[in-house]
């Protein structure tokens, strides 16, 4: 079996190819463990992608993508002679089909990840009850932004220091009951944006803090409070 048929499973599992084409890969399947893992990787992601509810973006994040396109700049078409296209063979344009498909898949994958993750900052940032609050202290700057009639904190820094091998940070909530974890975040080249759900059962922040602790976080603070700002 050449090893063509491998670069099928794409295809396979989104229904792309002809009958005698199918057949033949099917009969393939029953000899090929690498190829029946693929065909249920690619149908467990294009499935997830197929029932991933459609959400409207935020203003906010929709004027930023339109100034984007707006400002980029958009290649002229490259144009092909028919004859050079049907020069090509089907199988090579079957396989970069294929490949195209993967490569939209893991792109939309990644997108959905990426905008989940905006989003749900931006829903923060844009409650009704949000308070914004500058914390004082180490490198770089960092704000809490948090919502209690949604009870969810938004961590955005800029300039921070790496924490170290085996160390992140955590946000302290901190309060009558003194402090109470409310997330773990590691910069990602100086930067963070993380959201964190917190705990219900804690009471009204008075202040919020930011240590460095061991990976895995800490129940208590166990060194110096980096960053603090009271309410």
């Amino acid at each position: 079996m050449s090893d063509d048929v491998h670069h099928l499973a794409a295809a396979y599992t989104l229904d792309a190819l002809d009958p005698d084409e199918r057949a033949m890969f099917e009969a393939h399947l029953d000899d090929c463990e690498r190829c029946r893992v693929e065909v249920a990787e690619f149908g467990e992601v294009a499935g997830s992608l197929a029932g991933a509810a459609a959400t409207t973006p935020p203003p906010a994040m929709r004027d930023r993508v339109l100034a984007e396109i707006a400002e980029t700049r958009q290649d002229r078409p490259t144009v092909r002679h028919l004859a050079e296209t049907r020069r090509r063979p089907r199988s090579a344009m079957l396989l970069a089909t294929a490949a195209a498909i993967v490569g939209l898949i893991a792109g939309a994958a990644i997108a959905l990840v990426a905008f989940d993750r905006t989003s749900d900052s931006e829903v923060v940032l844009s409650a009704p009850d949000a308070i914004t609050m500058p914390l004082d202290g180490a490198e770089g700057s960092v704000r809490v932004v948090w919502s209690s009639e949604l009870g969810r904190a938004v961590v955005l820094g800029d300039g921070l220091p790496d924490p170290g091998a085996d160390r992140v940070y955590e946000l302290w909530s901190i309060g009558d009951d003194g402090p109470v974890p409310a997330g773990l975040f590691s910069p990602d080249d100086g930067r963070v944006q993380t959201v964190f759900d917190l705990d219900p059962n804690a009471t009204t922040p008075a202040a919020w803090g930011i240590t460095n602790e061991p990976d895995g976080g800490s129940p208590a603070p166990t060194g110096d409070i980096l960053y603090f700002a009271e309410v």
